[in-house]
């Protein structure tokens, strides 16, 4: 859409927090109302249309951009890494560095919707993420452990829930053994693997 707006000298339209200065308020909005009829003549998803019928009251085309990214930003944190990858196995799978890049997909999720989003959501989102990989089974297990020896420990007698985050972070250290483990095991592979060759 770019290589379409930049000859025309439209190009800041696909900027989101893009607001004119006040002299060309009025070819900016000729500009942005031109953007709002060409997406409603081409865009053809039906997310797409959902959007554009939003702004079908002020015909502009501007926040179309912001709208679509912050939904593919929310499909990305909620897509499971088993359905993304095809594969539900860890030894295919990087795990910490998937989770590193769902939690920079989170951060620009945030931002784009403008507003924080509450510790047990952004769990929840997290539990979908990483749902459907066999080997964080185990962590279920280690929150439940590490939630009763707090517990006992503090002396308050009733079991409350870890932080969101410290349970995320369980994740990633149990994210970051099995990497380990797998690239162990497939570095100790090698010489069968060459032999076989």
């Amino acid at each position: 859409m770019v290589s379409l707006l930049a000859p025309h000298g439209m190009a800041q339209l696909l900027i989101p927090t893009f607001v004119p200065v006040s002299k060309h308020r009025a070819a900016f909005d000729i500009d942005d109302n031109f953007l709002y009829s060409a997406l409603r003549k081409t865009v053809k998803c039906a997310k797409g249309r959902e959007i554009l019928m939003d702004e079908v009251g002020t015909l502009s085309g501007q926040p179309f951009g912001r709208k679509i990214d912050k939904d593919e930003a929310y499909l990305r944190i909620i897509t499971p890494l088993a359905q993304r990858s095809g594969n539900n196995r860890s030894n295919r799978l990087q795990l910490a560095n998937a989770i590193s890049k769902w939690e920079t997909d989170f951060k620009t999720y945030v931002i784009r919707l403008r507003k924080p989003v509450s510790a047990r959501d952004k769990l929840e989102y997290f539990r979908r993420f990483v749902a459907g990989i066999k080997d964080f089974q185990h962590v279920s297990a280690m929150n439940s452990m590490v939630k009763l020896v707090t517990n006992k420990r503090s002396g308050t007698g009733h079991v409350d829930d870890l932080d969101p985050d410290t349970i995320i972070e369980l994740y990633k250290q149990h994210a970051a053994i099995v990497d380990a483990n797998n690239k162990k095991e497939m570095v100790g592979r090698h010489g069968q693997i060459v032999n076989e060759l």
